[in-house]
């Protein structure tokens, strides 16, 4: 394969699409791509596993890219703000519910990129920081469950819940610490 010196005509082609492709199709040839080189699939394949590296580097490079540029917006103009807020949102509900709190945190930062000033944005994404570090504690990575605990608060200072809860979770860590001195 012949590289060029523009990183995103390469991502092109190790997903093995023209530069002009949408992002429906590369998400496409994305997922073609994923099945086929995947490990769980092909677990003595070395090359296979290197190859589903870089589909998945490159896709992921695209998808930055696509998401930065307004006309990778136009499909997204004709459905209401409204709307696609209250999908974003359920979206990460069902992360939460799943117990998928990484993914989760890292949707609900892309949804206050595009609503900063949102409150019911904000007290999500500090409930989403929170569940975070709940599963950072059950890690034992203390210092960064305090970290989004932190940032909990900051997001959404005066809801009482959230406060009794991280006070919890807080307490937990403390017993934690101790059980391991």
């Amino acid at each position: 394969m012949k590289y060029s010196r523009d990183p995103l005509v390469n991502c092109y082609r190790t997903l093995e699409l023209p530069p002009d492709a949408s992002p429906v199709e590369v998400r496409q040839a994305y997922l073609k791509l994923a099945r086929r080189y995947h490990p769980d699939l092909n677990p003595t394949d070395e090359l296979a596993a290197a190859r589903f590296r870089q589909v998945h580097a490159a896709y992921q490079t695209l998808s930055k890219c696509l998401a930065e540029r307004p006309s990778s917006r136009a499909d997204q103009a004709t459905e209401p703000v409204d709307l696609m807020k209250y999908r974003a949102i359920e979206q990460v509900k069902r992360l939460l519910r799943s117990r998928e709190y990484a993914q989760a945190k890292d949707r609900a930062e892309a949804l206050t990129v595009y609503y900063p000033d949102d409150d019911a944005v904000r007290r999500l994404q500090a409930k989403t920081y929170q569940q975070w570090a709940r599963e950072l504690i059950a890690r034992r990575q203390y210092s960064n469950a305090r970290r989004y605990l932190q940032k909990a608060l900051q997001l959404d200072p005066t809801n009482p819940r959230l406060w009794r809860e991280i006070e919890r979770d807080y307490g937990r860590i403390e017993r934690q610490l101790h059980l391991f001195r």
